[in-house]
């Protein structure tokens, strides 16, 4: 089912209605607080002055018990329409004087309710018959020493009200004519907008079906036109990471098969040991690399054994690699000790290479009749030894890596050392992909962590050995990425 979208245009126009909404209850918040505040103070002067009027009017007259001509002034006030009442009170709140006669010596009780309007605090009261009133007092002295009475007018709320009435009429009409106004503008500012925004949007849904060669034709020297400008930029980047991650796709088939060849150069099955069990592991990194191991059995009694790591990482390591497994098969058929051996692989590469290109290598040969190994190290990491009774050792002698030196210097750099080996006892020889891997607070695994895991694993056999290092190794990294080959042979006596 294709969604429905709703147009920008609306979108537009709903903010300019909104915005003219907002400003409507802003505008009517202020003129009504400042219509009211403006009214209040007229009443309040207007209030006060005609309280005044009549108590400076009165004071003399009601000293003199003029009652009848106070009531004429009370009464000819009333007459504005706004005034509801006009009356004098003595100090006990008894009506005196008042526009209707009837009132005259009743108590003055204005109402039971009322509420503060202004700075001033003049109190608003509310009555059921004539509504909302305002009262303003003066006190009325007679010959301007001798206080007669107070004053009281009352002058209705409704005049407030009414203005207050107009204001909001007012402002209704401004805001319809705004809204009007705003509905016909908000059209045409929407349509000048959404035209090359439709553009874009063609634009994008061209791109989105694959199209990268799609130019998007916006003239607009404004933002969408500086965002038309980009897209079409953007557009660009594309079209050119497509080409390359179609290069790199098929790159990455090329090393693919590439790694897929190297780990069938590596020996799947080793031959029969009698009385050793041998346990290897090999785990690629990302990048195909150089590191190489094998075991070829060159007697009835005698294996040699081989683990080494090429400089580098990539195609040429892995062709080094390839070409060095080639050269060490052909030779190790010519029954070499391991010392001469180095030196006519040595002689190979450096024949072969003018560049410095050099490989660390173990090389020994394993004999099962008198239970030794012979071997050297040609700049390869030490062995780790584990004996029967759980001693760990690192095994290590003087070399050089082949294809730095040529032979006459290598043979004097390099020794040839020989190790017994009794029932139960293991030898680990491993690449520097294991001991330099990495975890993600960047720390390495070191050699430390394999001691200590052959230290308390001496008793278990070859294979849980191995395993727990496999663990061991998985658990550090985590989810780091591995930057380099990790290849391991683990040798055990168990006759």
């Amino acid at each position: 089912m294709k969604e429905k979208f709703i147009s920008i245009r609306w979108y537009i126009m709903g903010m300019f209605l909104l915005l003219i909404f907002f400003i409507f209850i802003c505008v009517t918040f202020l003129m009504v607080k400042t219509q009211k505040q403006n009214m209040i103070r007229e009443i309040e002067l207007r209030g006060t002055t005609i309280a005044q009027n009549i108590a400076n009017n009165v004071a003399d007259l009601l000293l003199i018990k003029y009652d009848l001509e106070v009531a004429k002034i009370l009464k000819e006030t009333t007459k504005d329409k706004s005034i509801i009442y006009a009356l004098v009170v003595d100090k006990n709140d008894k009506i005196l004087a008042h526009n209707d006669m009837q009132f005259v010596g009743a108590k003055f009780l204005p109402c039971c309710f009322k509420f503060y309007l202004s700075v001033n605090k003049t109190p608003v009261y509310f009555d059921k018959n004539t509504g909302g009133f305002i009262d303003f007092s003066s006190i009325a002295k007679a010959k301007g020493k001798i206080n007669i009475g107070t004053v009281h007018i009352g002058i209705s709320y409704s005049i407030i009200e009414e203005s207050i009435k107009k204001t909001y009429f007012n402002i209704i009409i401004i805001t319809l004519i705004a809204v009007v106004l705003s509905i016909i503008g908000s059209f045409f500012i929407s349509a000048t907008l959404t035209e090359p925004i439709k553009k874009l949007v063609e634009g994008i849904k061209k791109i989105g079906e694959g199209d990268l060669e799609y130019k998007i034709d916006v003239k607009e020297k404004n933002e969408i036109g500086v965002l038309a400008f980009h897209f079409n930029k953007m557009t660009e980047s594309l079209r050119q990471a497509r080409e390359k991650e179609l290069k790199q796709i098929a790159i990455k088939k090329e090393l693919e098969i590439a790694r897929k060849i190297q780990e069938a150069i590596l020996p799947g099955n080793f031959p029969g040991i009698k009385n050793y069990r041998l346990i290897s592991f090999y785990k690629p990194s990302i990048e195909i690399g150089g590191d190489y191991f094998d075991i070829i059995q060159v007697g009835d009694d005698k294996f040699v054994i081989l683990i080494s790591d090429i400089a580098g990482k990539g195609i040429p390591a892995a062709l080094m690699m390839m070409m060095f497994s080639g050269i060490f098969k052909i030779k190790v058929n010519e029954n070499f000790t391991p010392q001469t051996l180095i030196y006519n692989l040595n002689n190979e590469i450096i024949s072969r290479f003018s560049e410095n290109v050099f490989i660390t290598a173990f090389y020994g040969v394993l004999d099962t009749e008198q239970n030794k190994i012979n071997m050297v190290f040609a700049g390869h990491n030490e062995m780790l030894f584990c004996s029967v009774k759980g001693d760990v050792r690192s095994i290590f002698s003087k070399g050089v890596a082949i294809g730095i030196v040529d032979n006459e210097i290598l043979q004097k750099q390099t020794e040839e050392i020989t190790l017994n080996i009794d029932i139960g006892d293991k030898l680990l020889l491993f690449t520097d992909g294991l001991i330099d891997a990495k975890n993600k607070q960047n720390e390495r695994f070191e050699m430390k962590r394999l001691y200590d895991i052959l230290k308390i694993s001496y008793a278990k056999s070859g294979d849980e050995i191995m395993n727990k290092i496999k663990f061991a190794i998985n658990e550090f990294m985590e989810d780091t990425e591995q930057e380099d080959d990790i290849a391991m042979l683990l040798i055990e006596r168990i006759k």
